[in-house]
């Protein structure tokens, strides 16, 4: 009889309504979203109440797994009384492109197309986001399974101002290929990267202190860069190495000038075959993004002589024997990077009339900078460097409210004077 009875309560706090969205109810007052029918396809949009046999509920939450393999969805709509969003709840939904957070939410928000808490950090990701992220630097974190299953992505850049990074936070993108680790973050945790089956290259801060365990677990890395002198802690053990075993012999160790041996000597490090010294560790990076302001993100492969210009209302970038240009009121930003831009300048992703742009924090302008700024027309504003004897900050706050192109050394950003 009791058995008999737990069974019926259980069952009792699980509805289901006919936007094929199923409730738990948690208190009194409040439901969360508990799963989603996987035939559920196109806009979802979770509702801000429910009425559950015949009493009205706050839906409070996103459980995790709740729209675990809901391959069709293409949006979700969150309302502000959305205030807990469980892991993995938007896992390998491979058609999701937009979650969008509603305006007022206490507790989340969207940067870019990313799901923000209150503590900056990234909780969600869709799955057909951005193919090459570079995560804005006013992210301070990645929680727990933040961009899991995200199939779309890449390459992906860890700006230094990201400070923690939770576990399985990348796990199973199949078809990432390249890792920036910029973060300041000093561990890379338990099976971070695990099941990146096309991961091929991946380059560390000085900050990384340890790789965790099953971290780059079946991932056929064939190039890891390392800057910090001091080899970072990593597992070699049978269960659960960080790295995949069969990499040991095939896999360039690139580490800073002068530390070779002492990678060599190491007892964990020591196991990998292929260890060099390489003077370039810093200039990773080797590519010219241009992102648009529809999100498509297009690659450049750099030349000594790539060139950026702006003429007339063209942004023109010329490298080699290549050609291509833009139309200005198209591009949100333009990235020339030989080095990674949150070394030197700090980009905050902002909104106006849902469109994304970019501007420049004046605090972390180089003082050595050239800065030029544009009308959008491409008519050059005033240009000089920052160590003028006027602030850059200053002449920008008297520009008259609008849209710029502002120009610091080969990186271009639009800046919106409100």
């Amino acid at each position: 009889m009791l058995l008999l009875f737990l069974a019926q309560s259980f069952w009792q706090i699980i509805h289901a309504d006919e936007s094929k969205l199923k409730y738990e109810v948690i208190s009194d007052s409040e439901v969360a979203v508990f799963a989603a029918n996987q035939d559920i396809d196109g806009s979802v949009t979770i509702p801000s109440s429910v009425e559950l046999d015949g009493k009205q509920y706050i839906v409070s939450e996103i459980s995790a797994s709740a729209f675990f393999r809901c391959i069709k969805i293409t949006s979700v709509y969150i309302p502000n009384t959305i205030t807990k969003i469980g892991r993995e709840a938007f896992y390998y939904d491979e058609s999701l492109e937009k979650i969008e957070v509603e305006d007022g939410n206490p507790v989340f928000k969207n940067i870019g197309l990313a799901v923000v808490d209150n503590m900056d950090f990234i909780v969600a990701y869709p799955g057909k986001g951005e193919t090459n992220l570079v995560i804005p630097s006013s992210i301070k974190g990645l929680r727990e399974t933040a961009f899991e299953g995200c199939q779309s992505l890449k390459s992906i850049l860890i700006p230094q101002s990201v400070v923690s990074v939770g576990p399985m936070s990348f796990t199973f993108c199949l078809n990432l290929k390249k890792v920036i680790w910029e973060a300041s973050a000093s561990t890379v945790p338990s099976s971070c990267f695990l099941g990146c089956s096309s991961l091929e290259e991946v380059s560390f801060s000085k900050d990384v202190e340890e790789i965790a365990d099953m971290a780059f677990y079946s991932v056929p890395l064939q190039s890891i860069t390392l800057k910090s002198q001091e080899p970072p802690t990593i597992s070699l053990s049978d269960s659960s190495p960080s790295f995949d075993p069969s990499i040991i012999e095939t896999a360039t160790v690139c580490v800073p000038v002068g530390c070779k041996d002492t990678y060599v000597k190491d007892s964990q490090w020591g196991c990998f075959t292929n260890i060099m010294e390489s003077d370039s560790t810093s200039k990773v990076i080797r590519f010219l993004h241009v992102v648009e302001l529809d999100g498509t993100v297009t690659e450049y492969a750099l030349n000594k002589d790539t060139k950026v210009n702006i003429e007339s209302s063209l942004l023109l970038i010329t490298s080699g024997g290549l050609s291509v240009n833009y139309e200005l009121s198209k591009v949100a930003r333009i990235v020339y990077v030989k080095k990674p831009v949150t070394d030197d300048i700090k980009v905050i992703a902002v909104k106006d009339n849902n469109k994304e742009y970019n501007y420049i924090d004046m605090e972390q302008i180089p003082e050595n900078a050239v800065v030029i700024v544009y009308t959008l027309e491409g008519k050059q504003v005033f240009s000089q460097t920052n160590r003028s004897i006027h602030p850059i900050s200053s002449l920008i706050q008297k520009l008259k409210a609008g849209m710029y192109l502002i120009k610091v050394n080969d990186v271009v950003f639009k800046y919106l004077k409100r």
